[in-house]
């Protein structure tokens, strides 16, 4: 690739294709700004879908590339302080997912709360700035029938006879049932029905409607979890929404007759239809226009690139939702454009981005698809035992989800000391990680500190998750949760009310886990070294003694006494993730 602006070609003009697009020219150096043509196989640019949750890490990126501003000038969505989880039969309240940071402004630096916002809306807001980047093009109506690459680059064949200029590169952003993949990339790696469907509809709401939650709730019960929410800033209409358990994908296409809503209606009743909140019993009653849609997904793995063609977002990983479907498509997006730009600016080839891309990227992903594995769990119907055995893991799983965001920011963060939200592109030094917000006096070299650190220090090679009180935790004490102001004996592992010695929250496999190791969700068969702390989903080889790893661990290896949360290595941008779906994709 010269060292002048070259040409990008991107199939599909959706979230994915609109924000490849604004990233690769948004973040391009002086003089290599490329031009970039998008097609489109509708008519004009549109999206399926329902009311989705952006998260800060999301909401940081739109930031970057102009959109929010958009979102926020249209009001938009409306901001979320918090997800709650209630009981759907007691109206207890479980737990919450905050992102409020630590003066209730936001996470990260700036600090961004979350965003429920339609798909539709989203589109609307990226269209905007894409009709108004000089070096970008969308032509919708272009359904492409062949992909002719050689050495020189790639070009694009359309069914009304055209083709598209020869570009440098193609990216495909052309969703599960992707075009590029099947027909170029990766032709054997089809796209296959998950067995769920996501069903959504719409409420309209009387006025001052009581409702049990502030925003957003996610309402566990027997039959999985139900989605109620409002998306827009007069709180008159809500949004209900859930993951369901669908053998047949052929009775979605029945059910879009005019039978379809009372259907789909009755689906729903028949999962949440003994719930006691009366809000749960008003919004699958009276939402007026109910949708259900197939959720296909690709085997993990599989071919993501040729010399001259990438694969990105669903077009290359879709999988059950596991929290953040768009917020993985705007990683994507940045990242892949950082290697473009850097190859570009090296006078390197193209290939060499591509791995570039991969060896960072795919580490994230493998994490993000064991997460979706959740999923198939949570939209299963429970005995009596099964939901009060959830009631009780939720508030466990979920602890981890507001975690580390991506920052778009050049200057890199100063070693031993890492700032949520804010992560630089350079490597982080391992030695100490901070996730969320870091009060006033400095922590120790070597803790490990995630969530709200109070004024005083942390003693040195201890860790302390969440809500860590005034008193120091003496050294070697793991603590998860809210623990009181008085200190905490070296040594003893706290998690809630979880007894001392023994935390098991999730489903723990078949390996053992070694004294004094604190697991938090699943852990895979083999067994964990003693003294480790995971959280999330670890892969089958051990996590060396004394180290900390909390749910993806990112690319490159993490040394003995180093802390990984949310998958910080070299230029991997974290994710906000989710051990329940229903918090961002339904």
């Amino acid at each position: 690739m010269g060292s002048q602006g070259y040409q990008i070609l991107i199939l599909g003009g959706g979230i994915a294709g609109l924000s490849a697009a604004l990233a690769a020219t948004k973040f391009a150096p002086p003089g290599l700004c490329p031009a970039v043509a998008i097609f489109e196989i509708r008519l004009k640019p549109g999206t399926v879908g329902g009311a989705v949750s952006l998260s800060p890490n999301a909401l940081r990126i739109l930031d970057h590339l102009g959109v929010l501003e958009i979102i926020r000038r249209r009001r938009l969505g409306i901001s979320t302080d918090a997800v709650e989880v209630f009981s759907a039969y007691t109206a207890r309240r479980l737990c919450e997912i905050s992102f409020r940071g630590p003066v209730n402004e936001g996470i990260g630096s700036p600090p961004y709360k979350a965003l429920r916002i339609t798909r539709a809306d989203l589109m609307a807001a990226l269209v905007k700035v894409v009709d108004g980047a000089p070096n970008i093009t969308l032509s919708c109506g272009k359904r492409a029938t062949s992909i002719r690459e050689d050495s020189s680059g790639v070009t694009i064949v359309f069914s009304d006879g055209t083709t598209s200029p020869h570009g440098h590169v193609l990216i495909g952003c052309d969703g599960v049932h992707s075009f590029t993949r099947n027909h170029h990339v990766d032709p054997t790696r089809r796209q296959v029905y998950s067995g769920l469907a996501n069903a959504f509809g719409f409420v309209p709401l009387a006025e001052k409607e009581p409702v049990h939650f502030a925003t957003s709730a996610i309402n566990l019960a027997r039959g999985g979890m139900l989605l109620t929410s409002y998306f827009e800033p007069t709180r008159r209409f809500g949004y209900v929404g859930a993951i369901v358990a669908l053998p047949d994908p052929g009775l979605i296409e029945e059910w879009k007759g005019g039978s379809g809503n009372s259907m789909i209606r009755a689906k729903i009743t028949e999962r949440f239809g003994d719930a006691l909140l009366p809000t749960v019993r008003v919004f699958v009653r009276d939402a007026t226009d109910w949708f259900m849609w197939p959720i296909y997904s690709l085997p993990p793995l599989g071919r993501w690139a040729t010399e001259r063609t990438v694969l990105l977002g669903d077009a290359a990983h879709a999988m059950p939702p596991q929290g953040e479907t768009i917020g993985l498509a705007l990683e994507d997006s940045v990242l892949l454009a950082r290697c473009l730009h850097s190859v570009a600016r090296h006078k390197g080839c193209i290939k060499e981005a591509f791995e570039s891309y991969e060896r960072v990227r795919r580490p994230r992903i493998n994490a993000a698809y064991r997460e979706s594995e959740d999923v198939v769990y949570s939209v299963r119907t429970s005995s009596w035992l099964g939901y009060e055995l959830k009631a009780l893991v939720v508030p466990f799983l979920l602890w981890p989800i507001t975690r580390t965001s991506i920052s778009i920011a050049t200057s890199p963060i100063a070693a031993s000391s890492i700032a949520a939200g804010s992560i630089a592109a350079s490597p982080v030094a391992a030695g100490s990680s901070a996730t969320r917000s870091i009060a006033t006096s400095p922590i120790a070299a070597g803790s490990i500190t995630a969530g709200s650190i109070a004024a005083g220090p942390v003693a040195a090679g201890s860790s302390a998750t969440r809500s860590i009180a005034a008193s120091p935790i003496a050294a070697g004490s793991i603590t998860a949760g809210s623990i009181a102001a008085s200190s905490i004996a070296a040594g003893s592992i706290t998690a809630g009310s979880i007894a001392a010695s023994s935390i098991a929250a999730g489903s723990i496999t078949a390996g053992p886990v070694a004294a004094g190791s604190s697991a938090t969700r699943s852990i895979a068969t083999r067994p964990i070294a003693a003294g480790s702390i995971t959280a999330g989903s670890i892969a089958a080889d051990p996590v060396a003694a004394g180290s900390s790893a909390t749910r993806s661990i990112a690319a490159s290896p993490v040394a003995a006494g180093s802390s990984v949360t949310g998958g910080i290595a070299a230029n991997t941008p974290a994710s906000y993730g989710a051990a329940i779906a229903l918090v961002n994709d339904v």
